[in-house]
């Protein structure tokens, strides 16, 4: 009677599955994030407000308190599962868009030399409007209606 043995696998065989798993464990998220990206690229709302002078409450909810955000600048807040960006203009202006970009799906920086940046691959965005000042991303910033209610920026 013969025993058979167990097939085995080769040093080429094993390497070759481990490259394929490799490139499934990391083609698997980009495509997501591209999917992701894709998909908050509908048509914008209204999603600016002026920024209210009265002083917030110490324990209103809402996504920032408007004294956060520095004249010009911005701060990006995961709300609800939702990555956001706020942006305020130097007249006081608040706008709020997805911090997701457009291009790749990447979580965008924040406002650096007068533009929303994505460091992942240098796109740039308008801050009162989300539309694209510099690719690769062709798509802009998907727009988040909010409003200013005792100081505190929330969902409109």
């Amino acid at each position: 009677m013969s025993v058979s043995k167990p097939e085995s696998k080769t040093r080429r065989e094993l390497l070759q599955a481990t490259v394929v798993l490799s490139v499934v464990g990391v083609a698997a998220p980009l495509l997501a994030a591209c999917e992701n990206a894709q998909s908050t690229s509908g048509a914008p709302v209204t999603g600016s407000t002026p920024a209210s002078s009265a002083t917030p409450n110490a324990g209103a909810e809402g996504i920032v308190a408007v004294s956060d955000i520095a004249s010009g600048g911005s701060v990006v807040k995961i709300v609800d599962d939702r990555k956001i960006i706020v942006t305020k203009s130097d007249s006081g202006q608040v706008h709020a868009f997805s911090a997701v970009c457009t291009h790749a799906g990447c979580t965008v920086k924040g406002v650096e030399e007068g533009n929303i940046v994505c460091v992942c691959h240098g796109s740039a965005f308008n801050p009162t409007t989300g539309a694209v000042v510099q690719g690769p991303a062709q798509t802009p910033l998907a727009v988040i209606d909010v409003q200013v209610r005792n100081g505190v920026v929330d969902f409109a």
